[in-house]
């Protein structure tokens, strides 16, 4: 659900399903919804939270390689 809201520019829907997902499945879920959630809250200015998901993003991409 959250990627059809955001591959169809409502970030702000797309936002609180992100936000679901990754509240019930922090360590069962790939690094790009992490990603998605930062550009989702860069785009509303949220730059705290933004850098948060960007920070989680970097780590979980630095364990597959």
């Amino acid at each position: 659900m959250a990627d059809s809201y955001y591959f169809n520019n409502d970030f702000k829907n797309a936002k609180k399903y992100y936000k679901k997902l990754l509240a019930k499945y922090p360590n069962d879920i790939g690094a790009e919804y992490y990603y998605k959630y930062f550009l989702v809250l860069k785009s509303e200015n949220q730059i705290k939270a933004a850098n948060f998901y960007l920070k989680k993003y970097n780590e979980l991409s630095s364990l597959k390689n």
